[in-house]
């Protein structure tokens, strides 16, 4: 059978002057070569250390998506961390922060033969936030434990959140451990001793809820 001879891309044959010799010459090689992607049964396909030069160089990132990306990473990480301050904020505020609105009324509350009123939403619940300028009676209320439970001065017990009320409810606030920040709100009132009075209508004690 007759060898038969296959042409490689690039080389050609030339007949030196015997005739019979032959020599081969290969094409100069561009010196910025066209980037291709090879096909399956492309011949540059056989070629292992080209295709994995070509599809080196196609994956490689542009300086210019580098620093976008980096640019992007700085702005997502920067929000995380405004996020996860904004989080810790809340988190840690006063009991203030946790109540469910500002304190309008009063509830009454029993315990063994005896009630008491404590401030209240104009839902019904006692956690509640009030502060200077706030008043009514649940204003008066509270005045009155801190007046007669605690003998903090408040001035009088008019009703009205003013400056000697708040200063009352800083002192409470720190015989306690807690923010004296002057604003009443559900901590404040689990360590107010209030004013009960009995049943029976003789009789009156002052404790917490």
């Amino acid at each position: 059978m007759a060898n038969t001879r296959h042409p490689v891309p690039g080389l050609h044959h030339a007949r030196g002057n015997s005739g019979d010799n032959a020599r081969a010459t290969f094409d100069a090689v561009p010196s910025s070569p066209t980037v291709l992607f090879p096909s399956a049964d492309s011949p540059l396909a056989d070629v292992q250390s080209g295709g994995q030069t070509l599809l080196s160089n196609v994956n490689e990132t542009h300086p210019l998506e580098a620093t976008e990306s980096r640019r992007m990473k700085r702005i997502v990480t920067a929000f995380c961390m405004t996020a996860a301050v904004i989080a810790g904020v809340i988190s840690t505020a006063p009991g203030a922060a946790a109540a469910d609105g500002w304190c309008g009324k009063t509830v009454e509350a029993h315990r063994g033969g005896y009630s008491t009123q404590v401030p209240a939403t104009s839902g019904g619940s006692t956690s509640c936030v009030m502060g200077r300028g706030s008043s009514g009676e649940h204003v008066s209320e509270l005045q009155r434990a801190l007046a007669v439970c605690h003998g903090l001065d408040t001035g009088t017990i008019d009703g009205v959140y003013g400056a000697k009320t708040e200063a009352a409810v800083r002192t409470l606030q720190s015989w306690n451990g807690l923010n004296a920040d002057g604003i009443y709100g559900p901590n404040t009132r689990n360590v107010v001793s209030w004013r009960w009075y009995a049943y029976a209508g003789v009789g009156a004690t002052c404790s917490r809820i």
